[in-house]
């Protein structure tokens, strides 16, 4: 059986290397004809970018900077300004979102989400299925559209006074990212 697998695997192997040989083959300029005959020519700089866009690493980067009364999340493309309170953290999930919580609640097991950050592609709108949402920006040169995605349940410990009051103070300034508000926290950057 090991033998059989071994062997599954090098089938496996091969196949994804010939894709990848012939995938970066046209890398150059190249002509491809639509359905109606029109010809529509690919350039070097186009698959370089899309290349790009298919590298991008929202955490890359990933750090706050604090300043006053203000703390700066900045990440690949954004820069989310939140309250400098001490009671909030970050995390990212893989390399397309991260994720600010309210520390304490986390930590008493209530989650305490505020918003993730999503950053997708500019021709996925995935994210209209999302129950609480915001588009808080979008960056041509990084291809990509910046979601924020709100809680739609309680995330901290009500009976807690502490929480009770911190929390929806957080998650008023979060939700007002609106792509275009004066008042909004995030920029693209």
């Amino acid at each position: 059986m090991k033998k059989k697998n071994s062997i599954f695997h090098l089938t496996i192997a091969a196949v994804l290397s010939l894709c990848m040989v012939f995938a970066f083959a046209g890398c150059g300029s190249k002509t491809a004809s639509s359905d109606d005959g029109v010809s529509e020519e690919t350039t070097a700089e186009e698959t370089v970018a899309t290349q790009e866009a298919a590298d991008y690493n929202i955490s890359e980067g990933l750090d706050v900077a604090e300043s006053g009364d203000s703390a700066v999340l900045k990440g690949n493309g954004f820069e989310l300004t939140m309250p400098n309170t001490g009671t909030w953290s970050y995390t990212a999930n893989g390399e397309d979102s991260v994720t600010v919580y309210y520390m304490p609640a986390e930590s008493a097991g209530f989650g305490g989400e505020l918003v993730t950050i999503m950053a997708m592609n500019m021709d996925d709108t995935s994210y209209e299925e999302f129950p609480d949402y915001a588009i808080a920006g979008e960056s041509e040169s990084l291809g990509k559209r910046f979601i924020a995605m709100f809680p739609t349940d309680l995330q901290c410990d009500p009976e807690d006074e502490t929480q009770s009051a911190e929390y929806p103070e957080l998650l008023d300034h979060v939700k007002k990212i609106s792509m275009g508000a004066a008042d909004s926290p995030f920029t693209v950057k």
